[in-house]
């Protein structure tokens, strides 16, 4: 039996089996095995739905949600290796655009957590944010650790004024690092405390004002 998922196809996905596949399909099923054996060890539970299955250069982003329903944004390559996954609500849920290779992507003004694979120190996280629109993404680290990011621009209609702040744990807008004032946009921190920390992307000046587009690329490690 052929095992087809489609960009805008809702399948019920099972975690203890899976369905069988045809070999023009089996890449995509592997990624999606992955990902659910991943989500299943995070905690995700049994059964749930496939969302959303994109090809990408970077490998199959498969976007799940569980009985509870949150939402599981994952970045698989075709062998099954998970290379990232972000967990984000329900309600805080946008679809994917075409193009970006990305398993996290926040709707305007809510928080999307970034969980880097294990074995690895950093992750890469895309995005595209329009006008006076912000996006925040949480990442957990822990006190003496080092966060780094940096902020590229990839594709703008404007003049891609991009920047972001790195928010300690419990503040809502008080930063550590922020952006727009840094020589160079690039964030190098010592963390203080331990503690999920906040990063917020945003637009300033005439992209701002005027509601323009800018793609961008977040690039984040803790080491």
């Amino acid at each position: 039996m052929q095992y087809a998922i489609t960009a805008f196809t809702c399948l019920i996905f099972a975690l203890t089996a899976a369905l069988p596949v045809s070999a023009a399909h089996a890449p995509e099923q592997s990624a999606i095995d992955g990902c659910i054996d991943r989500i299943r060890g995070e905690g995700g539970g049994k059964g749930g739905e496939v969302l959303r299955s994109d090809d990408h250069e970077a490998g199959h982003l498969i976007v799940l949600k569980d009985p509870g329903g949150t939402v599981w944004r994952c970045l698989a390559e075709r062998d099954g290796k998970v290379r990232t996954l972000a967990i984000g609500k329900t309600a805080r849920y946008v679809h994917v655009s075409n193009g970006l290779t990305t398993a996290s992507i926040a709707a305007p003004g809510g928080i999307i957590e970034i969980r880097i694979p294990e074995g690895e120190t950093g992750t890469i996280v895309n995005g595209r944010i329009s006008g006076r629109e912000h996006f925040d993404y949480t990442l957990g680290a822990s006190e003496a650790q080092t966060l780094e990011a940096a902020l590229h621009v990839d594709q703008t209609n404007g003049n891609g004024s991009i920047y972001f702040n790195v928010l300690p744990p419990g503040s809502a807008d008080v930063a550590i690092f922020n952006g727009a004032t840094s020589i160079d946009g690039k964030a190098s921190i010592k963390l203080p405390v331990s503690g999920a920390y906040r990063l917020r992307v945003y637009l300033m000046g005439e992209d701002r004002d005027l509601g323009k587009s800018v793609g961008y690329r977040l690039n984040v490690s803790v080491r």
